[in-house]
């Protein structure tokens, strides 16, 4: 099997404060599957909220 994909090239607008990143590595950490449930009385992590981003770790690369 062979699989081509096209290159994106992504641009932000003129006169943009907003950078742009290319994520090299992301950390997916096991803690995180606790976050996805319902917060138990006595855990020591809050659940994630439902229409927000996930927090976590990366490492990315400046592309401005």
């Amino acid at each position: 099997m062979h699989v081509t994909t096209g290159a994106i090239e992504l641009k932000l607008p003129e006169g943009s404060n907003r950078i742009l990143v290319k994520n090299l590595f992301l950390s997916c950490d096991p803690y995180m599957r606790k976050r996805m449930q319902p917060k138990l009385e006595g855990s020591d992590v809050d659940s994630f909220e439902t229409g927000l981003p996930i927090s976590g770790a990366g490492v990315a690369e400046d592309l401005d």
